[in-house]
């Protein structure tokens, strides 16, 4: 077995019992904190990215869930167009293709302070939209009870199941 002076470099001696590091951001047993801004917003984007994705595909969800049912005005023009010329799976894989799209330039960018802002709005739009979809379910019933006033309308949208 090597003692501890044949493995340490010459003109160097083994750590005493207590004694400080080096490093003082280093604390023994805690991990150490990151050494540059860059590292502290990738991980920050580390959160922030499952979230759109999570909050993506629960809109998804809710999206698919009304037009297929109730139906529903569907406030993105673009989506509603896919919607309507397309159907349900059209409209999935255009809502699925903007998450993964969006996710993976934010996540390509991580270390830049614009991916950073742009991340963050992202989650507070997804959390607006969040909010909304609560208070459609909440009113549901009320729409369901009211979609023969909304035929007429050109935005409005039920897909076939």
């Amino acid at each position: 077995m090597a003692s501890v002076a044949s493995v340490m470099p010459l003109g160097s001696s083994a750590p005493r019992e207590g004694a400080e590091s080096p490093d003082p951001g280093f604390r023994s047993g805690a991990h150490a904190p990151p050494r540059c801004p860059a590292e502290s917003r990738s991980r920050r984007l580390g959160v922030l990215i499952p979230a759109i994705i999570i909050m993506g595909i629960a809109d998804l969800a809710c999206t698919l869930s009304y037009m297929t049912t109730v139906g529903m005005i569907e406030l993105n023009p673009l989506a509603r167009l896919i919607a309507q010329e397309g159907g349900a799976p059209n409209l999935a894989a255009f809502k699925v293709c903007t998450i993964v799209a969006c996710c993976g330039i934010l996540f390509r960018l991580r270390r830049t302070r614009q991916a950073e802002i742009a991340a963050w709005l992202c989650v507070l739009v997804m959390a607006v939209l969040m909010i909304h979809w609560m208070r459609y379910a909440q009113y549901g019933p009320h729409i369901a009870a009211a979609t023969h006033a909304f035929d007429r309308c050109d935005d409005f949208i039920r897909l076939p199941r």
